[in-house]
């Protein structure tokens, strides 16, 4: 990221009147900047592109005259040009980050950041819908610039999503989201960005699904029964729930199937359980553990040991100034080790990269396999990127395995793996699981649950499937007709009650 010179923005400053009258010792460092070499007088004409859409922001923001300090950067990455203003010198919150298209200066977007904790609004959605649409005007015009107003977000978070529409169908990729703060004021325009951004009237030559295609939403309702998959998961009161848990994305109107790209994937996996218990009485016996399983040898590491009390644990902990390199925990009484994590703070390359998706998760398998009761022989996996979630950084496959009670997953009873996809070793295994028996007792009776079609029925009564266009992973020129339900409840299959983890 490239940082324009203060000189530059004294000038910006100046020439659109943001804050005071330019004075003297700022106009002999304008007259400094004119004399500086080409690089200077290249974000000169950068300064010059923005004008335009700064004075649009400054007669669209009224708040933006709260904030004269100016920082302009130019990001090569995503090709914009990233204005930071701020409200006094050396102070980097509240501020108000403004984007700039490199090539025509047009402004695309805004965020103010007042430093709060999270995002707070107590505007009433409807009069947020009459701000957003008056503002929308205000920029695109009379028109709305061809969006329309499709869904309204409130719950803390006010916000209105407009979307282009073809053939009367919203167009998911060519979105416009505004946030409504509790003054009223959009503080923020920006893209959907869990779809690529796709702006119609830049790219007009895209091909969109014939509407006659799609099946009747109420078939697909019938259908989406089939997604409603049951859980075992704890409340924030301990206690333990069957839920309904709804599969989430994008489905195909023509088909009624998922696109999986969208959602996450998970399989039923076989363990061939040894039911090992391995024992560290000291940190030698520790390290040599590590060493075993990871290939870090922490006695030959510049590193400080710990003895950490940690409940009915002891945490063996090395960290060096960096940060914890290792980290092993045995259980008080019997010294049975339950859990370990080498870190790397070693670069690796992409290039370095041995093991496939496959691969790594054979590695998890045998090695969980070594510990695991010698009564679990499968496991429901959990992930997304079809075997695992990769960390790019550390080259590094994660996974996570949950235990399952007539064909159920326990979401409770997690563990996991972090493979290392240069050295093919397990760097984190983490194999702790509840008793069976006990955990058994606790489970709700799955016949008495309600049916899936009846779960689907009050799911969908609450968010109900939307007919959408949306671009094709594979292809930038086709977007297909897809059916969509968004929300973050789930349905209670003993009583039929929509559920939300946290509001009890």
């Amino acid at each position: 990221m490239k940082k324009i010179p203060q000189s530059m923005i004294v000038l910006l400053a100046a020439s659109l009147a943001v804050t005071a009258p330019l004075s003297a010792s700022a106009a002999s460092v304008l007259a400094a900047a004119t004399q500086e070499s080409s690089v200077a007088k290249a974000d000169t004409k950068v300064m010059d592109k923005i004008k335009k859409g700064l004075e649009k922001a400054n007669r669209l923001l009224p708040y933006l005259k709260d904030y004269p300090i100016m920082e302009v950067e130019l990001s090569e990455k995503s090709q914009l040009i990233i204005v930071n203003k701020y409200q006094s010198e050396g102070n980097k919150i509240p501020k108000v980050t403004l984007s700039f298209d490199q090539e025509t200066g047009e402004l695309l977007g805004f965020l103010q950041v007042k430093g709060t904790k999270g995002f707070d609004s107590t505007y009433p959605p409807e009069k947020a819908k009459e701000v957003a649409i008056a503002f929308m005007k205000e920029w695109y015009g009379e028109g709305l610039g061809g969006y329309q107003v499709n869904e309204i977000a409130n719950e803390g978070k006010t916000s209105v999503t407009f979307h282009k529409t073809v053939n009367g169908i919203p167009f998911r990729n060519d979105a416009v989201i505004l946030r409504v703060n509790s003054e009223g004021h959009v503080d923020a325009k920006a893209t959907d960005g869990h779809r690529k951004s796709v702006v119609l009237s830049k790219q007009p030559n895209i091909e969109f699904g014939d509407p006659k295609e799609a099946l009747p939403k109420e078939q697909v309702e019938k259908m989406f029964a089939s997604y409603m998959n049951p859980v075992y998961a704890r409340d924030v009161n301990g206690q333990v729930k069957l839920l309904y848990r709804p599969k989430l994305g994008e489905i195909d109107a023509r088909t009624g199937a998922f696109r999986e790209s969208d959602a996450s994937q998970s399989q039923i996996v076989k363990f061939q359980s040894k039911g090992q218990q391995p024992t560290a009485k000291t940190k030698e016996e520790a390290a040599a553990f590590l060493a075993a399983k990871t290939g870090y040898d922490m006695t030959k590491e510049r590193a400080v040991f710990q003895e950490i009390s940690e409940g009915k644990e002891i945490n063996y902990l090395w960290q060096t100034d960096s940060g914890i390199i290792g980290s092993l925990y045995v259980d008080k009484q019997t010294k049975k080790i339950t859990r370990y994590q080498v870190l790397d703070s070693k670069q690796k390359s992409e290039s370095e990269k041995k093991l496939s998706p496959e691969q790594a998760l054979q590695v998890a398998v045998t090695e969980l396999s070594e510990y695991l009761p010698a009564n679990i022989t499968e496991m429901m996996r959990f992930g997304a990127e079809h075997y695992a979630q990769y960390d790019h950084d550390r080259q590094q496959y994660h996974f996570q395995f949950s235990l399952i009670h007539g064909g159920i997953p326990v979401e409770d009873s997690m563990v996991m793996v972090d493979v290392d996809a240069v050295t093919g070793k397990a760097v984190l295994l983490d194999w702790r699981v509840p008793d069976f028996g006990t955990l058994n007792a606790s489970l709700p009776d799955p016949k008495k649950a309600i049916s899936q079609e009846e779960a689907a029925k009050i799911y969908l009564q609450k968010h109900p499937l939307k007919l959408y266009y949306s671009m094709d992973e594979d292809s930038e020129k086709t977007a297909s007709l897809v059916y969509v339900t968004t929300g973050e409840n789930e349905v209670d299959a003993l009583t039929g009650e929509l559920y939300r983890y946290g509001q009890e």
